[in-house]
Parts: C-alpha cells; sequence; structure tokens
C-alpha cells in the first residue's frame, strides 16, 4: 500500500461511482478526513461534507475549552462551508458562573469577528462585541449559530449560553429578525440554567417560546422559566408541526397553554423544577395533580409516550432536571 501514490488513490476513489465514494467516505474515521482534503481538490470536495456534517462539542471541564475558535475562522474564511453543517451540538453540564472559563482572546482572530458581528445589524451588536473581547462562550457561540441555515438538529446547553446568552438572542433574531433564517431545522434543543443575573429580565422564557414558531421543527426540548405573566412573543404559534415536546421547569398552567396549541402530539415529556429564591409567589413548592391531569386531557391526540418527571426540587438553589 505504500507504493501507492496519492495520486494513483485520488484516481481510483474518484472513478468510482459517487454513492460508492460518499459510502467508502462515510466510514473514514473524521479525524482522518482533514488529511483527505489536502491529497486534491476533488477529493476535498468529496470529503468536505462529511468534515463539517457534524459539530459537536462537549464542555465539561473548567481546565479545558472546545476548539470551537479554530472551526470559526475556517468557516468565515470560507463561508459557504456553513451550507455543509447538518447538526450542531453544543453540550456540557452546567459549570456556574463563577467556575466557568473565559476563551483566551489572544489567540481569536478578534477582529474578523468583530466584522461578522457589525454585519450583522442586530441591536445588541455593541454588548455581543463586549462579551466576545472578554472571552465569553456564549459570544463566540453565536457567531455559530448566526450564520446555520441548512441545519436539521441544533442542541444548545449550559455552558455555551450562559450569562446573557447572546447565542440565544442571536437565536431570536434568526425567528423574528434579520439574520439568516433556519430552512430544514427539524429537531432543536436549548437547555439553560438560571442565571440570577438575568432571571428578572425573563429573557429565558423570552428565548425559549420564541422557538416555538420555527415552523419546520418536529422536535423540541425546551428549558422555560416560569414567568409573572405568561405571554406568546408574537400571535399564538401554529403548532401543528411539533410531534415530539419535552418541557422542563415550565408549571402545569403554563403548560396547558402550549398543549392547547397542540394537534399532533406524540410524545409529550415534563419535568418540574421548583427553585425557591427564584419563586415569588406565582410558583409554588407543590404539584396539584389534579390541575395536571386537567391540563394533559386536553390535548386530543393518540399518544405514543408520555413522560412525567423526574421531579427535580432544590430549595435554594437551582438544579435543572435531566
Amino acid at each position: 500500500m505504500s507504493s501507492i501514490t496519492k495520486k494513483e488513490t485520488n484516481f481510483r476513489l474518484l472513478n468510482l461511482p459517487n454513492e460508492i465514494v460518499d459510502h467508502v467516505l462515510s466510514h473514514v474515521p473524521k479525524s482522518d478526513l482533514p488529511k483527505l482534503c489536502i491529497v486534491s481538490k476533488s477529493l476535498r470536495r468529496a470529503a468536505e461534507p462529511f468534515l463539517y456534517s457534524d459539530v459537536t462539542f462537549c464542555w465539561v471541564d473548567i481546565g479545558t475549552t472546545p476548539p470551537i475558535v479554530p472551526l470559526l475562522r475556517t468557516l468565515f474564511k470560507r463561508p459557504e462551508l456553513f451550507a455543509l453543517i447538518d447538526k450542531v451540538a453544543l453540550r456540557g453540564p452546567c459549570l456556574g458562573e463563577s467556575t466557568r472559563p473565559r476563551l483566551n482572546t489572544t489567540e481569536t482572530p478578534v477582529h474578523q469577528f468583530l466584522e461578522v458581528i457589525e454585519q450583522s445589524r442586530v441591536p445588541y451588536r455593541t454588548g455581543w462585541i463586549v462579551n466576545l473581547r472578554s472571552g465569553q462562550m456564549d459570544a463566540i457561540a453565536a457567531l455559530l449559530i448566526s450564520n446555520l441555515t441548512k441545519t436539521t438538529r441544533l442542541s444548545v446547553q449550559h455552558n455555551f449560553i450562559g450569562g446573557h446568552d447572546f447565542a440565544g438572542k442571536v437565536l431570536r433574531s434568526k425567528i423574528f429578525g434579520s439574520l439568516p433564517r433556519f430552512t430544514r431545522l427539524k429537531e432543536i434543543r436549548y437547555v439553560k440554567s438560571l442565571d440570577y443575573p438575568i432571571s428578572e429580565e425573563n429573557i429565558i422564557s423570552e428565548i425559549a417560546l420564541s422557538l416555538f414558531y420555527v415552523p419546520t421543527v418536529t422536535h423540541l426540548v425546551a428549558t422555560i422559566p416560569n414567568p409573572k405573566v405568561f405571554r406568546w412573543p408574537r400571535a399564538e404559534p401554529n403548532l401543528d408541526h411539533l410531534v415530539s415536546l419535552d418541557i422542563q421547569w415550565l408549571i402545569e398552567p403554563f403548560l396547558g397553554k402550549i398543549l392547547a396549541l397542540t394537534r399532533n402530539l406524540k410524545s409529550l415529556s415534563w419535568t418540574w423544577i421548583y427553585c425557591d429564591n427564584r419563586s415569588q409567589g406565582w410558583e409554588s413548592a407543590f404539584l396539584n395533580f389534579d390541575k395536571i391531569i386537567e391540563t394533559v386531557s386536553q390535548v386530543k391526540v393518540h399518544w405514543r409516550y408520555s413522560s412525567f418527571g423526574p421531579l427535580s426540587v432544590s430549595m435554594g438553589k437551582f438544579r435543572p432536571g435531566t
């Protein structure tokens, strides 16, 4: 095998039918795909869809940060690569505001990223830039999300949307504002722990409720804190497209307002969360099972799956359900 030249390998592989080439490349370890991309331009065009189709970062250690900046540097150098991204998963447990590390901005092409933010023309771009300069991960994740259009599955959790959550604001701008919209999004997961500095601003609830307005989404998972008054950000959405729903935190009266609009729901999971130092009278430490049954009974569908729990209760400190 060592006597076979790169040119011969390239010729033999690319002379095969496209279906066979794709099947072969689908079994190549992702760590080896960059090597194929430098063999030739033709092989790069064949391999890149497999290299960029799945973007997954898991941030679980305060001592390390995921290599999202090098990816963004490449994507903004070649924006056409954004169209190849089918799945994005930004995962990780909540590290906490005080322990969540910031990115080393000396290794970040700040000027390149600032230009992208300025061109977005979103009203919150000044704050976005401030967070970017200070190395906040939510500002970096927002850069990635803002340019996604053909992604079918998107998951953003805790550490990537901490603090003032510019990634969440970008999501809202993609749904209601001027940023490029999702055209094929089917599954979305938005799971954010409570950040006390913004809890009273109700930002988390507004962003989470905005996700219901993506008309292509069939599966939705969201953490929705309880607002004082439940209010849709726009006119009531048409939720006929939803078949699977996983809601965390929201109390049963507000859950009922969502379920009343679902007609084709096949799967429902609800995790109730109580936070004593978050609640100010409109949340209760007690569950009203009669009200829960009444809430769920209004959904006139054929259930395939339903789940309630586990109940996650934290007296004095928020603990997200899983």
